[in-house]
């Protein structure tokens, strides 16, 4: 069987304006989920969850273990589309930096 190295997911939800936008990328490292996007296409939010098992080539046929711990970034913008604010986050929700 070939390994699946890498997975990409589009969104279909028009609320969190993710109709064609990238929901979900599983990659080498983990899993990143592209929660929100903004009316013009800006990303507004993401979290991250990495692979437990990141010695070995990762095969997403078969779902890998993920550590437990979310990293969450947000992100505003003004009108001309340039990044105004941008916000990380542990699993420790009191860890803002």
């Amino acid at each position: 069987m070939v390994k699946k190295l890498e997975a990409t997911t589009y969104g279909t939800n028009a609320t969190k304006n993710t109709i064609g936008q990238i929901t979900e990328l599983a990659d080498q490292s983990g899993v990143t989920l592209f929660d929100e996007y903004d009316f013009k296409g800006n990303l507004l939010s993401l979290s991250k969850q990495l692979c437990q098992d990141y010695k070995n080539t990762i095969d997403w046929n078969v779902e890998p273990i993920l550590e437990q711990e979310t990293f969450e970034q947000e992100f505003s913008y003004d009108a001309m589309f340039n990044e105004t604010h941008f916000f990380k986050r542990s699993a420790d929700k009191n860890n803002v930096k």
